[in-house]
């Protein structure tokens, strides 16, 4: 069997077709995997600016009895000021209404509502 040569450049320009079209393909691919980097990356950011210290999405909890934590990594000793930390809030109490909210060795005054030693 023979091939001509009209049938061989046929071929290749059908090939070289299809090279073109696969070539463009893979720009308009590119353009999208780099419109999406973008895209990533905003949203990380958004996400880094939302769980740093102070961000809308930092969230306390109770690490202890008198240690408050949050989700950035900061933590306070509640009962550096008498208290303990209060575990619906994840925050240390500030005020009083029974012992319970005063750390160890401390008491609730009644009538400041402060917790004393």
């Amino acid at each position: 069997m023979m091939v001509t040569a009209s049938v061989l450049s046929q071929c290749l320009k059908s090939l070289k077709a299809r090279i073109r079209q696969l070539k463009e393909q893979n720009q308009a691919l590119a353009e999208e995997r780099d419109a999406l980097a973008r895209e990533r990356n905003i949203l990380q950011a958004r996400i880094d600016e939302m769980t740093a210290p102070g961000g809308s999405l930092v969230t306390a909890y109770c690490a202890s009895q008198t240690i408050s934590r949050n989700t950035a990594g900061a933590e306070e000793d509640c009962s550096t000021g008498g208290y303990v930390c209060a575990p619906v809030s994840g925050l240390c109490y500030t005020t009083c209404q029974t012992s319970e909210h005063c750390a160890r060795g401390n008491s609730c005054d009644p009538i400041t509502s402060n917790c004393r030693p």
